[in-house]
C-alpha cells in the first residue's frame, strides 16, 4: 500500500443540468401523469410497525407478550445455552411469514402528488391564502423580472363567433345605422354612419378556427356542410362572409375556406343560395355584384390579414381588389357608388350594421331593420332609440352565423392604398380621418346605462366599468362578462345591441348555485366565450388610442384608470384587476354580519333582495381584486429544482359552456407570462393572461375570459430542472512510486518472461481508496481487474462520484 497527498487541483467538479419532461392530464375519466412519493414502490414491502401492529391480537395472547420472531430467536438463543445443536422455531418463523401478505401496504406506496386547479370559493379558504401569496408575494417579488406581473391582463382580444349545439346560432351585433331619423322639431334628417359615399375599404383579421361538424355514415366520417358565416352584413350596400373551399381533413371536414363578397343590390342575396362555382364578373342581374376570391386562401387555424378596396368609377376603372395576405383577388364593379340610396322614408333602409351574421326580412313597416333600436330595446339595453317602433321586428332571420374570430374590423370611406394595406398588417390606425366603423376590439370603461343583472330577481339600471360583472360575482359568486366594455366603435362611439347575447335569467333553471343558473341559459353561455384572448402575433395594436388627452389616469373617475401597474405606473396595454370593486362597500365586520342576514343576496341565498349597498362575498374576504382566476399547483416532485423556462403548456380541450368547440391552449413566454397559442402562425407571446412561477411551481390565469379554464379537464406539460453534481478524483500512481504490496502473500516476480525487459518488477493495483486526515477511508473505487504497474509506469485513476 501507497500514500500520497492529495490536493484540491486534483478534484474535478461538474454540473450536469438535466430537463425531466412531465405530462399530467385531468378528465372525468381520471388522471394520468401522477407521480409517485416513491419511485419504486412494491406491493411486497411492508411496514415492520404496519406488521407488529396486525399481529397485536397473537402478541397478546403469547407467553412474555413477544411477537414471533422475537419468540423464535429466544428459542434459539436458549438452545445455545443449553448446548443445543439446533432449535426448532418452524411454527413461529412460519406464522410470521405467512401474516405478511394479509398486511396492508405501506400508505407511502400509494401516496401520488397531482397537478391541481384550484379556484377561490365563496369563502375564505387554503385558495384565498394562496391567491394572497400569490399577489402580494410572488408578483412583487419578480416584477421587474417577469411580463406583466401584475394583478392585470393584457387588452388584447377577438370577437370569437362559433356554433354549437349548446348556443344559439342566431346571435349578431347590430351596429346602429339610421338612414332616416327626427330631430328635436320632428324634422327628418339623415346620419348613416356607416355608408360610404362612393369610394370604400373593408380591412379586418381573421381566424377561420373552427370547422364544420362531422356525421358517421356507414362507418365513415362525413363532414357536414359549412354554411356561409356573414362577417359584415350593411343591407342593400354590402356582404361579406366566410365560406368553405375545396380541401377537407381526413374526417371530411373543411380545413381551408375562402370570402364572399356580395355589393349594392346582390348584397340582398342570402349567401348560402350563392353558385360559388360561378366565376367572378360572369352572373347576371340580381346576381352580377357578387365575387369569390380563390379557392382554399384562407386556411383553417391561421390568422389572415383581409383588405378589400374599391375605388369607383374613378379609380382603375371599376376595377377593386380582396387582399389575403399576399393573395389578391380582382372584380369589376362598373358604377359610380355602391351605397344605396338612401332617403328620408324610416323604412327599407339598412339601418343597422350586422356584424357576425346575415340578417334576412323584409326590412319594411314593423319589420324593419330600425325596430331593433326600438323604444322598449332602447330602454332596457342601453342603445339609441329609431322612432315609431316600441317593439322587435315581426318577421326575420340570421341564419348565417360567423365562426371564425376576427378582430380590427374596419370600414374606410376611401379607397386605402398599398401603403395603408401594409401598416394595417401590423398595428393599429393612429388617424381616424377616413374610417367609418373601428372595432379593435378593446376595453373600454365607459358603457350606455343599462339593466344590468345581479341576482335572479334583480336588475339594476347602471353602466358598468370593469371587464366582468362585479355586482354579480362580489354577492353570489357568478360569472358574467361585460360585453358591452369590449364591443365599441370607436368613430361613431356607439355600442351595439347584441341580439340573443344579453343576460338572460331563466325562472324555471335550478342549481345549488349562481353560476348553475346563469350557465342553464344558452345565451349566457356564448356570452361569457364571445371575448377571448388573442393569440395574433402578426399584429400589434396601437394602445396609445385609449389615452384621454392629457387627463390624469388616477382616480375612479377618470376613463384610464384600469390602465394602470399593480404600483400606480400608466400603461395603456393591460386591465388593471386589482381594484375592481370599490372599497366604499366595505362594513365593519359586526355591520357585515348583521348585513349579511337581512340585506342582501350571497352565494347560499342567492335569491334574497338586494338594497344596493351590500356585497356578501366583498364582506367576507375583504378583498376588491378580481376572483375571477384560477391557480395551478405544481408539486416539486414534477420538477425538482425549478421549472425549465419556456416548458410550460397548458390545456383545456372543451372550454366550459362551448358544447366542445373552444379549446385553449396556454404556454409560457420563457419570461414567466403566460399567453394564449392556439393559432398556427406566428403567436402573441407579450398579451399576458396569466403568469408561472418557475421556482414555486404556482401558476396563475388572471383573464376572466378564461375563468373556467380547466375546471372540467385540463392538460399540462412541463419539463423540470435537475443538477446533477459529477466530482471526478484524479489519482495519479507516479514512477518510482506504489511500487510495493503490503499483502503478506506478496512475492517479487518479473512482469514478463523478455530477458530485455528492463523494469520487470511489478505490483497488482485492483484498489483505490481515499482517506481523511484520520486515514479513515471516505472513498473506494474498486477495479473490475488488477492493473499492473511497473517501478517506472505513471498510471491515473479517475474517481467519479454523482450528488
Amino acid at each position: 500500500m501507497s500514500l500520497s497527498e492529495f490536493s484540491t487541483d486534483l478534484l474535478e467538479i461538474v454540473a450536469l443540468t438535466t430537463h425531466a419532461p412531465q405530462k399530467f392530464v385531468s378528465s372525468s375519466l381520471g388522471v394520468t401523469g401522477s407521480v409517485p412519493l416513491l419511485a419504486k414502490s412494491s406491493d411486497s414491502i411492508k411496514s415492520i410497525e404496519v406488521l407488529s401492529r396486525s399481529l397485536g391480537d397473537y402478541i397478546d395472547e403469547s407467553p412474555g407478550n413477544l411477537d414471533p420472531m422475537q419468540r423464535a430467536s429466544a428459542t434459539v438463543r436458549e438452545g445455545i445455552r443449553a448446548g443445543k445443536l439446533s432449535s426448532n422455531v418452524f411454527d413461529d418463523v412460519n406464522f410470521y411469514m405467512d401474516s405478511i401478505p394479509s398486511v396492508p401496504e405501506d400508505s407511502l406506496n400509494d401516496t401520488e402528488f397531482h397537478i391541481k386547479a384550484l379556484s377561490p370559493s365563496p369563502k375564505f379558504t387554503k385558495v384565498s391564502n394562496l391567491k394572497n401569496y400569490i399577489q402580494n408575494n410572488l408578483m412583487h417579488c419578480y416584477r421587474e423580472s417577469y411580463s406583466n406581473c401584475n394583478t392585470a391582463y393584457t387588452n388584447y382580444h377577438t370577437l370569437n363567433f362559433f356554433t354549437s349545439s349548446h348556443v344559439p346560432s342566431d346571435t349578431v351585433f347590430l351596429y346602429p345605422n339610421f338612414t332616416a331619423s327626427r330631430d328635436s322639431s320632428g324634422k327628418p334628417y339623415i346620419s348613416a354612419p356607416y355608408i360610404p359615399k362612393s369610394q370604400f375599404s373593408i380591412d379586418f383579421y381573421i381566424n377561420p378556427r373552427y370547422q364544420n361538424d362531422v356525421d358517421i355514415v356507414n362507418n365513415i366520417p362525413t363532414g357536414k356542410d359549412f354554411k356561409a358565416g356573414t362577417i359584415f352584413h350593411l343591407s342593400s350596400t354590402f356582404a361579406l362572409s366566410l365560406v368553405t373551399g375545396s380541401s377537407t381533413d381526413s374526417y371530411n371536414k373543411s380545413d381551408k375556406f375562402r370570402l364572399l363578397l356580395q355589393l349594392s343590390h346582390s348584397a340582398d342575396i342570402a349567401p348560402s343560395k350563392i353558385d360559388l362555382s360561378v366565376g367572378n364578373n360572369e352572373r347576371t342581374y340580381p346576381n352580377d355584384l357578387i365575387f369569390v376570391t380563390g379557392d382554399n386562401t384562407l386556411r383553417k387555424n391561421r390568422w389572415h390579414h383581409v383588405s378589400i378596396r374599391w375605388g369607383g368609377d374613378r379609380i382603375n376603372q371599376g376595377t377593386g381588389s380582396i387582399h389575403i395576405d399576399d393573395y389578391e383577388t380582382r372584380f369589376v364593379v362598373p358604377s359610380a357608388s355602391i351605397a344605396h340610396q338612401i332617403g328620408s322614408s324610416v323604412t327599407n333602409e339598412p339601418d343597422a350594421l350586422c356584424v357576425g351574421n346575415y340578417y334576412e326580412g323584409n326590412n319594411q313597416g314593423s319589420s324593419a331593420l330600425s325596430a331593433f333600436f326600438n323604444s322598449t330595446a332602447a330602454a332596457k339595453h342601453g342603445i339609441p332609440v329609431a322612432p315609431g317602433h316600441s317593439s322587435d321586428p315581426d318577421t326575420y332571420s340570421f341564419n348565417h352565423p360567423l365562426n371564425a374570430e376576427v378582430h380590427e374590423l374596419k370600414i374606410y370611406n376611401k379607397y386605402i392604398d398599398d401603403s395603408v394595406i401594409f401598416s394595417s398588417s401590423f398595428t393599429g390606425p393612429s388617424d381616424f380621418s377616413d374610417l367609418l366603423f373601428y372595432v379593435p376590439p378593446f376595453f373600454v370603461k365607459e358603457t350606455p346605462e343599462r339593466d344590468v343583472f345581479v341576482t335572479t330577481n334583480r336588475i339594476v339600471h347602471t353602466s358598468t366599468a370593469t371587464p366582468f360583472n362585479t355586482f354579480c360575482a362580489f354577492t353570489t359568486f357568478g360569472h358574467i362578462i361585460n360585453l358591452e366594455n369590449f364591443n365599441k366603435d370607436f368613430i361613431s362611439g356607439r355600442h351595439p345591441r347584441m341580439l340573443n347575447l344579453n343576460v338572460e335569467s331563466n325562472a324555471s333553471a335550478t342549481g345549488s348555485t349562481m353560476n348553475e343558473i346563469i350557465y342553464a341559459t344558452a345565451s349566457n353561455r356564448k356570452r361569457n366565450l364571445t371575448v377571448l384572448p388573442n393569440d395574433n402575433g402578426l399584429f400589434f395594436p396601437n394602445f396609445e388610442i385609449l389615452r384621454s388627452g392629457s387627463e390624469s389616469y388616477l382616480g375612479t373617475s377618470s376613463p384610464m384608470n384600469y390602465y394602470v401597474t399593480d404600483d400606480g405606473g400608466f400603461d395603456a396595454s393591460i386591465i388593471s384587476l386589482k381594484e375592481v370593486i370599490k372599497g366604499g362597500f366595505l362594513r365593519t365586520k359586526a355591520a357585515g354580519d348583521f348585513l349579511e342576514r337581512c340585506s342582501g343576496p350571497y352565494p347560499e341565498n342567492i335569491k334574497k333582495e338586494w338594497n344596493k349597498t351590500y356585497l356578501a362575498i366583498l364582506q367576507r374576504l375583504r378583498d376588491t381584486s378580481s376572483n375571477q382566476i384560477t391557480i395551478f399547483n405544481i408539486p416539486s416532485m414534477f420538477y425538482s429544482e425549478n421549472i425549465k423556462h419556456g416548458s410550460v403548456r397548458f390545456k383545456d380541450n372543451i372550454l366550459s359552456g362551448s358544447g366542445g368547440k373552444i379549446s385553449i391552449n396556454l404556454r409560457d413566454d420563457t419570461n414567466g407570462g403566460l399567453y394564449r397559442a392556439d393559432c398556427l402562425t406566428p403567436q402573441a407571446y407579450w398579451n399576458n393572461v396569466g403568469n408561472i412561477f418557475y421556482n414555486e411551481g404556482l401558476a396563475i390565469i388572471k383573464s376572466p375570459h378564461l375563468m373556467f379554464f380547466g375546471k372540467d379537464q385540463f392538460e399540462a406539460k412541463l419539463e423540470g430542472t435537475h443538477n446533477v453534481y459529477v466530482s471526478t478524483l484524479n489519482c495519479f500512481a507516479d514512477a518510482a512510486r506504489v511500487n510495493s504490496s503490503s499483502n503478506d502473500g506478496y512475492t517479487p516476480l518479473s512482469a514478463s518472461f523478455q530477458r530485455n525487459d528492463i523494469d520487470s518488477k511489478f505490483v497488482y493495483i485492483d484498489q483505490v481508496n481515499i482517506h481523511d486526515d484520520n486515514l479513515n477511508v471516505i472513498m473506494k473505487g474498486s477495479l473490475a481487474q488488477p492493473v499492473v504497474k511497473r517501478s517506472f509506469d505513471k498510471l491515473l485513476f479517475k474517481l467519479k462520484m454523482d450528488f
